[in-house]
């Protein structure tokens, strides 16, 4: 009963800090656009490339890809970036441009779920998040977003008690292990018909409670941002 107490009330002490930080972030956005041009002005710097080490990961690996190096493009710089045109022998139809260890993630995480095919919508992509000022994860080549794989829809096999959604259900749990985030139907409406991976700032998954009180940190900051 006490570990019961104290975990109710550390859900609500956390919930609190994030409603809190969340309320301040919005007063400083709306009055000086600080968080925005911060985040996209340092987030670059953060990101790593993984050198020559990855190169030669990634090739031992099975992955087909030809080295570009850094790819600068103003804030949207892909670091160590590499035109892959088939991971661990699945063909990707068009072909990707990815920074080198967010693809190590994907040929991980493809490995880790016998992935035999998939669809994709791409990777890079020089762009804010929806509905803010903050630079997508995309805009950095540390993303990709997936449809299928294994021909099981995320748009019509996700959450669906079949083996196909049992599969997407795998895929997704395997994803939080090794992505940093990890978006799909649950989260938002915007995410319904696909996953969205990255190897940014985060945490993988985040358990149901505190999926909610992003929904609604997100929805305020949205707002504003």
């Amino acid at each position: 009963m006490l570990r019961l107490i104290l975990s109710v009330k550390g859900i609500f002490i956390v919930s609190l800090f994030i409603l809190l930080f969340s309320g301040a972030v919005i007063v400083i956005e709306t009055q000086t656009s600080a968080i925005s041009a911060l985040y996209n002005q340092s987030r670059p710097s953060l990101i790593s490339g993984g050198g020559e080490q990855c190169l030669k990961t990634l090739k031992a690996e099975g992955v087909d890809f030809v080295a570009r190096g850094t790819r600068p493009n103003g804030q949207c710089t892909i670091k160590n970036a590499v035109k892959i045109s088939s991971i661990n022998g699945i063909k990707l139809r068009p072909t990707i441009e990815m920074n080198c260890k967010s693809a190590l993630a994907t040929s991980k995480w493809l490995a880790d779920i016998n992935a035999k095919t998939i669809t994709h919508i791409g990777t890079f992509n020089c762009r804010t998040q929806r509905v803010s000022r903050m630079a997508s994860e995309h805009s950095f080549g540390t993303a990709i977003d997936i449809t299928s794989i294994n021909g099981a829809s995320v748009s019509e096999d996700w959450g669906e008690d079949t083996h196909k959604g049992r599969y997407l259900e795998k895929a997704h749990s395997s994803a939080c292990q090794i992505f940093a985030n990890v978006v799909g139907p649950d989260d938002n409406k915007a995410h319904r018909d696909h996953f969205h991976l990255d190897t940014g700032i985060g945490v993988g998954c985040l358990p149901d409670w505190a999926k909610k009180i992003k929904k609604l940190a997100y929805r305020a900051l949205r707002e504003v941002i």
